[in-house]
Parts: C-alpha cells; sequence; structure tokens
C-alpha cells in the first residue's frame, strides 16, 4: 500500500505536520522510534507518582495561526495571554519578580525602570507585526526567481517602511547589538536586565555581551502571541489527539532506518524501518533534525558535496542539561519565604551570565551555573503526589566536557564522576537560594546533552534540533540547499525546528513546511 505522506518522527513538529496534512485531505501515516509520542515534550513519570511535563521546560509560545490551524481548543490545549510570572532571586533583598504587563511590573521596579520597561514593551508590540510575519511563512529563497519568493522579500521590506522612521531605525539598531548593550541603556536594575536577557541565551555558546544577542532577544519576545497552559506537555497531548481525529495513522516503537531513493527519477520513494518494513509515499515529511535526516536517512553517498559541506557547518551542540527533583516539600526561597513561586531563574547579573558561559568554552563543568527553575505543581499539583511537589531545572551553557578516566572508547561523553559533580554543583547552586532542605529531595534525574543525543536521537543533543543563532536563521536554518523546506531530495521535506523559523516559536516550522508542499 503506497501512503500519500509519511511523516517520520512523533514530537509536537511531526505530529503539527501530520494533523495539518490528514486535515487537507491526505491519507498520512506517522512513524515514531519512541513507545510513545509526544518526543521531548512528552510526560515521564522519572519517580513513582511524580510525572514530568516534558524535558525542554522552556515557556511554550504559540502563534495564534498554529491554534486556529489546528483547531487545538477543541482537543483540550488552553492558553494564555502573557506567561507567568518570572522570580529572580538575589543573594541579598528580595530579589525581583517580573511581570509580564508592565502595569503590574510597576510594584517591583523603580519609577525609571517602571517607566522603561512600559516602553520596551509597547516597542515590542509596534514591531511584532513585522517579525511575526517573517517566522510565519516559509523562508524566501533570495536567489529564486519565484514571484512568491520575491513577493515575500518585497513585502518584508513594506513591513519595515511602515513602521515610520522612528521605529524601523530603531529595529535596524538594535538587531545587531548584543543584549546587554542593549538593556543597559534602558534599565537600571540589574536583575531585571538579566532576566531579560536570558531567553536570548538559551540553548547557545554566546553570553549577553556577544553580538546579535539582542536581535535573538528581539525575536524571541516577538515569537508567538499566546502562552500555553501546561508547556509542550499539554500541547503533545493536543497535538495526538487532533492528529487522531484528522485520520492519521500513529505508528510507535517504529524506527525508520533509511530513506529509500528511485535513482531514476531523483526523488524519495520509501521509508525503510528497523523491522525490515519498506512503505511507499508520494511525500515524505520529515520532523526530526536536518542532519540525521539526510546523512543518516538518505545518507552521504547519495548528496552533493555542497550539500554535505552545508550541513557539517550547521552546529547543533547541545549546551543544555535537564535535572528533575521528586520533593516531598514545596520549593521556596529565602529571598521571600514561604512565597511558591512557578518560574524562577538565577543566573545573577549580565556579568555573571557572561561568566557561565566561561566553563562552556574550555569544556569545564560549571562551578556557579546558570538555573532555569519551574516548579509545575504549583499550578498543577496533580503532577505529583498528594502533599509532595516536582520541580525541573535546565542548566544552561553546560558543554560536554573533556573526556574523564572513564570515559567510552569515543571520548567526549559524560562519565559517572562528571554527571555527580554537576549534579551536586546545581543543587548547591539552588540551596544557595532556596528554603529547600536536602532531606526534601526524595529523588533526582539527570539529562545530559549526551543523553538527550541517545535517547531522542538528536544530532548533538540540542534540543532545538540546531543553535538559534543569526547565520542559522531564515534560508540558513539548515542551509542554502534546503529551501522553503525542501531537501536536494525531491519528495523529501523538513518539517522540524533545524528549519525556518527554529525553535522560536513552536509548530511554525511544521505550518510553513505544509504550506511550502
Amino acid at each position: 500500500m503506497k501512503h500519500d505522506a509519511i511523516v517520520v518522527g512523533g514530537g509536537v513538529h511531526g505530529l503539527a505536520a501530520a494533523a495539518l496534512l490528514a486535515r487537507g485531505g491526505r491519507g498520512v501515516l506517522l512513524l515514531e522510534a519512541r513507545e510513545t509520542l509526544g518526543g521531548r515534550a512528552a510526560t515521564a513519570e522519572f519517580h513513582p507518582g511524580f510525572h514530568a511535563p516534558g524535558l525542554d521546560h522552556t515557556p511554550a509560545r504559540l502563534a495564534r495561526r498554529a491554534l486556529e490551524a489546528l483547531d487545538l481548543p477543541a482537543h483540550g490545549l488552553e492558553t494564555l495571554e502573557a506567561p507567568e510570572p518570572l522570580f529572580v532571586p538575589a543573594a541579598r533583598g528580595p530579589g525581583l519578580l517580573v511581570e509580564h504587563d508592565p502595569a503590574r511590573a510597576r510594584a517591583e521596579l523603580s519609577v525609571r525602570d517602571g517607566a522603561a520597561y512600559a516602553d520596551w514593551r509597547a516597542f515590542l508590540a509596534r514591531v511584532r507585526p513585522v517579525i511575526s510575519r517573517a517566522l510565519s511563512a516559509p523562508a524566501p529563497d533570495p536567489f529564486s526567481a519565484e514571484p512568491a519568493d520575491l513577493w515575500s522579500l518585497l513585502r518584508s521590506a513594506l513591513d519595515l517602511r511602515r513602521l515610520g522612521r522612528e521605529d524601523m531605525l530603531e529595529l535596524l539598531r538594535v538587531l545587531p547589538m548584543s543584549a546587554a548593550d542593549w538593556l543597559n541603556e534602558r534599565f537600571e536594575s540589574p536583575l531585571l536586565a538579566a532576566a531579560l536577557a536570558a531567553p536570548a541565551l538559551r540553548a547557545g555558546v554566546n553570553g549577553p555581551r556577544a553580538p546579535h544577542t539582542a536581535g535573538l532577544l528581539l525575536l524571541r519576545e516577538c515569537a508567538g502571541e499566546l502562552a500555553v497552559r501546561g508547556d509542550t506537555a499539554a500541547l503533545a497531548a493536543a497535538l495526538e489527539r487532533a492528529a487522531r481525529a484528522a485520520g492519521c495513522e500513529l505508528r510507535t516503537g517504529t524506527r525508520v532506518t533509511a530513506i529509500e531513493l528511485d535513482r531514476a527519477a531523483g526523488c524519495a520513494r520509501a521509508v525503510r524501518t528497523a523491522r525490515g518494513e519498506e512503505l511507499e509515499a508520494g511525500t515524505i515529511v520529515s520532523a526530526i533534525d536536518p542532519r540525521r535526516t539526510l546523512l543518516d536517512l538518505v545518507g552521504a553517498r547519495a548528496l552533493e558535496p555542497r550539500v554535505l559541506d552545508e550541513l557539517e557547518a550547521f552546529r547543533c551542540r547541545g549546551t543544555t542539561a535537564v535535572v528533575r527533583l521528586a520533593l516531598a516539600s514545596p520549593l521556596t526561597f529565602r529571598a521571600r519565604p514561604g512565597v511558591r513561586f512557578e518560574h524562577a531563574s538565577f543566573g545573577g547579573d549580565l556579568d555573571d551570565l557572561e561568566r557561565a558561559f566561561d566553563p562552556l568554552k574550555y569544556a569545564a563543568l560549571p562551578e556557579r551555573p546558570w538555573l532555569d527553575v519551574r516548579v509545575p505543581t504549583v499550578s498543577r499539583p496533580e503532577l505529583a503526589p498528594a502533599g509532595h511537589h516536582l520541580a525541573t531545572i535546565e542548566v544552561h551553557a553546560v558543554g560536554r566536557p573533556r573526556p574523564g578516566p572513564a570515559a567510552g572508547a569515543g571520548g567526549g561523553d559524560w562519565d559517572a564522576e562528571q554527571r555527580a559533580a554537576l549534579l551536586e554543583n546545581v543543587l548547591r547552586r539552588l540551596g544557595e537560594v532556596s528554603e529547600l532542605p536536602a532531606s526534601s529531595i526524595l529523588a533526582s534525574e539527570l539529562w545530559t546533552p549526551g543523553d538527550v543525543e541517545r535517547e531522542f536521537g538528536l544530532s548533538g543533543g540540542h534540543l532545538h534540533h540546531g543553535e538559534v543563532a543569526f547565520d542559522q536563521l531564515l534560508f540558513l536554518r539548515p542551509g542554502v540547499s534546503c529551501p522553503r523546506h525542501r531537501t536536494p531530495v525531491a519528495g523529501l521535506w523538513l518539517a522540524g525546528p533545524g528549519t525556518h523559523p527554529g525553535g522560536l516559536s513552536l509548530l511554525e516550522s511544521a505550518l510553513n513546511c505544509v504550506a511550502a508542499l
């Protein structure tokens, strides 16, 4: 039997692509290697009774068009107009609670910063339509003479001009700046500047003083109008229901080992599974990362040297580790005794954030890591047994350490001593600002980038299929040989965050891919 379309990968982008194709009238088969759908976004029980809502706990931002295209509210997804407030602990003093709404944020800020924050949010609101439009369409191919590509480029220029002189010049000025320079010229609070800069640095290799980090901050702040209640785990569950309702065949425990080509026609014709099956399809959509898709499944021999060069140059080094904690008592902070927050981030001020990336540069373990903490049981107590709590911690700017004496033959992986040292440093850093006694930690689980690579098949263990940087966006993601989600192999398309617009706004890559088909 030949399928209209086969989707490889059952993460949120694969589920979204499958559902969209099926809603468009195609017969769709989705193949997922793991026994559960949702990929790294799926809820997992890591200790009896404790269910962690996905490995990637970055606040889920979703474009309204994705909500409407997939009819996700009908499948149980709830959204918020703004994410929950972010608490920033401090070694001394009450710390800082950063609200998204400037009016509510004023109570925590100085008079000057309160006004500056309102102005900053207003500027973002004015430029958001320009940026979100660029993210919510297939990236134009600048080397193409097709009318759609030419019109897309012209429309972007017109959108920019319609901003008006002042906002247009400010946007062009900010894009190449460092986040530190941009935020320091606006705000006097070191904690506020660091809290606002942090989203631009996640899953990257640069501190806040690196060029273009202000541009990345702009993109992240303007991507996705809505926050997802329940984060990516809730999104994955809603997408699975949407895909089933649309008539998709969802098959788990089915690992794709190769994409078979019709050499005469020069196109993809089928996928081969680890069970030895050969499943034919008119269209194959891959939601796994581009390097695995083309280098492992298609094979280097079928690709031209220039394509191989682009894929090798596409940076996929994972820099985020994740710690999960099963807790017998609430996680509270010394700066605000007894108060429970769902989201907290502590990396210090901008100088501390810059220093947090130093160990990454020299393949060393961070002694004072930058931590982003979420306590989902604040709003969803059902994730843990009654009276207990769950915390997930993203440990940023973590590189693969130099091989220890117990490293395998391949070298460069985490040995037991290094894993224990990283976990110890994380818990010590947490203990500096929290009121959590060590006896309350019932169990812990550490995921290094190496663990992510092995379990989810992500090249380099990068949670977003590749570094989100200015030289890896638009038509450069993953390379100029894959314009508008096409690959050099006819009939094979890319729908994951390894393509435009990356992990900036959830599901946009899948929507853009299906729109380009």
